[in-house]
C-alpha cells in the first residue's frame, strides 16, 4: 500500500485487455458482430481459445480506464491505488501481478464471476472490439474502506460507475469529506449517450475535472453543454491536436508536442489523465497540466511510458 502524500485513488471497471491482430479465420468467426460487441463468458472463452490456436499476435495486459491510468502514473513514480473487481482466477491474478510490476498498488475485490475481458483486434484494416464485463461491474456495489480516502490525493472515477448513481454519489461524498480532489472520465460515447444527465449532474455537483474526448463532449454540448457558472473544469482530449481545458466559458488550448498516427490508441486518453493529474497534484497551472497530459499520452502511444526521471523532464 502507498504511503505518499500525493497520489491517485482510481475506482472503476478493471478488465484484462487483449490488444492485437486477428487472423482472417477469426475475423470470419466474429462474423456480423457489432463493434463493440458485448458477449457472455462462454463466447469470450471461445474467442480466446481460437486466438491461441491461431497463434494470433495479442498482448494481454491490465485494462479498463483505471488500469491504463495506473500504468502511466506508476511509470511516472506517482502513487496510484487501483480499486476494481476481478474474478478469483488466473486472469485476476495476472492483472494484480502486472499492476504491481508497473508501480501501481492494486486493491482488487474478488468475485465468483470471471474476470472481465476486453479484446481490441485489428481485422483487415478495421478494428473489432469484443467485451465480456464479467466481475468488473461489481465494483459499483463494493464497500471501500476508510483508508481508500486520503487527504491531498485525487479520486479518479470511471464514468461507467454512473450506472449506479447512488453508489457514485456516496463515493464522491466520502472523498470530499476526506479532503480529496475529484476527477471523472466519461469513459465511452455510449456511456455518455445512455447516462448524459446523470454524468452532467454528478460533474456539476462533485468534480474538479472531467475528462472527455471530442465525440463524448459533442454529446454533452448537444444537450446544452456544461453549466459555465459551476467550478468544474472540462478537459477535452483531442488526440493528435492536443488538448484543451474549458472552465467558466474560458477555453485554454495546448497543442500536442508531436503527432503520431498509430494503429491502436487504447489507453492513451487514460495516460493523458494520469499526466494531467500528476501535474495538478504538484501545483501545476492548467496549461502545464495540459502539456504534461499530452506528453504522457504520447509516451503511452509509443508504448514506452516514461520512468520517474524522464517524467520530470517532460
Amino acid at each position: 500500500m502507498s504511503s505518499g502524500n500525493k497520489g491517485i485513488a482510481a475506482v472503476g471497471m478493471v478488465l484484462l485487455d487483449g490488444i492485437g491482430v486477428a487472423t482472417e479465420r477469426i475475423a470470419a468467426w466474429l462474423g456480423d458482430l457489432p463493434t463493440p460487441a458485448h458477449v457472455d463468458a462462454g463466447r469470450m472463452a471461445s474467442l480466446r481459445e481460437r486466438l491461441r490456436l491461431e497463434r494470433a499476435e495479442v498482448d494481454w495486459r491490465p485494462g479498463g480506464g483505471v488500469s491504463n491510468l495506473a500504468r502511466a502514473a506508476g511509470a511516472a513514480g506517482l502513487p496510484v491505488e487501483v480499486w476494481g473487481c476481478v474474478g478469483d482466477d488466473a486472469d485476476g491474478a495476472l492483472i494484480e501481478a502486472s499492476l504491481r510490476r508497473e508501480g501501481a498498488f492494486p486493491r482488487l475485490v474478488k468475485s465468483r464471476l470471471p474476470t472481465g475481458v476486453f479484446c481490441s483486434l485489428a481485422c483487415g484494416g478495421a478494428r473489432r472490439i469484443v467485451v465480456c464485463q464479467g466481475a468488473a461491474p461489481e465494483i459499483w456495489r463494493a464497500a471501500l474502506p476508510e483508508d481508500a480516502f486520503r487527504r491531498g490525493w485525487a479520486l479518479f472515477i470511471d464514468g461507467l460507475l454512473a450506472a449506479e448513481p447512488e453508489s457514485m454519489e456516496a463515493l464522491a461524498a466520502r472523498a470530499r469529506a476526506a479532503g480529496m480532489s475529484i476527477a471523472m472520465d466519461l469513459s465511452t460515447p455510449g456511456n455518455v449517450a445512455a447516462r448524459r444527465e446523470t454524468l452532467l449532474r454528478f460533474a456539476a455537483r462533485h468534480c474538479d475535472f472531467v475528462f472527455a474526448n471530442e465525440e463524448e463532449f459533442k454529446i454533452i454540448r448537444d444537450a446544452g453543454g456544461p453549466d459555465p457558472a459551476v467550478k468544474t473544469a472540462w478537459v477535452l482530449k483531442r488526440g493528435e491536436r492536443g488538448a484543451a481545458l474549458l472552465r467558466h466559458g474560458t477555453l485554454i488550448e495546448e497543442e500536442a508536442g508531436e503527432r503520431l498516427s498509430l494503429g491502436d490508441d487504447t489507453g492513451a486518453g487514460d495516460a493523458f489523465a494520469a499526466g494531467f493529474l500528476a501535474a495538478r497534484l504538484e501545483g501545476g497551472d492548467p496549461r502545464e497540466c495540459l502539456r504534461r497530459g499530452n506528453a504522457t499520452a504520447l509516451a503511452a502511444l509509443r508504448n514506452s511510458l516514461p520512468n520517474a526521471w524522464e517524467f520530470l523532464r517532460l
